[in-house]
């Protein structure tokens, strides 16, 4: 009823557009699409004022969508936080790493590592702090935080700051 070759371009170029936004491959993209032309195969009603193809097109960019979606949720699930436990009076000679260590990281690396440690009152004003007791208080410092800051103190850009942090990420594991 529904030849494949008829739809077959129309079904690459989607997976392709997929594949790209959702950096995955272009195959598995199509596979995709190849389960959703199925799908569409079974649940098209032929007394239906929307034609096959509009119906196809529609439900394999919704899937595409939908999994895009997925993703993003996913990813903002995962995001990274640089949890620091301060003092309200930051002591500079308690710092976590020895100094033998941080001299093996960039300066950059060092300034970042050093403002999660000891973070100054303007990177503590860009989050949302609470007190758990009267010595401490207790934060996190997100990675977008630290970018911002750096923007602002440093004059650094998205870019440099992400270096950075695939830097420390490879020092950290």
């Amino acid at each position: 009823m529904y030849n494949y070759k008829n739809y077959k371009k129309l079904l690459t170029g989607l997976a392709n557009k997929a594949g790209r936004k959702l950096n995955e491959s272009t195959e598995d993209m199509l596979g995709e699409a190849n389960v959703i032309f199925s799908q569409c195969i079974k649940e098209y009603k032929e007394d239906s004022t929307v034609a096959f193809t509009t119906f196809l097109y529609t439900s394999v960019l919704n899937n595409f969508k939908n999994m895009y979606t997925a993703k993003v949720r996913e990813n903002r699930k995962q995001k990274k936080y640089y949890h620091v436990e301060a003092k309200k009076q930051p002591v500079h000679n308690d710092v976590h790493f020895s100094i033998i260590e941080m001299s093996v990281l960039s300066k950059n690396a060092n300034i970042i590592s050093m403002l999660c440690l000891h973070p100054p009152v303007e990177l503590l004003q860009l989050s949302k702090y609470y007190t758990s007791d009267n010595k401490k208080v207790s934060m996190k410092i997100t990675k977008e935080m630290l970018i911002e800051y750096t923007a602002k103190a440093y004059n650094w850009n998205r870019r440099e700051c992400n270096t950075i942090f695939t830097e420390l990420q490879q020092f950290v594991a």
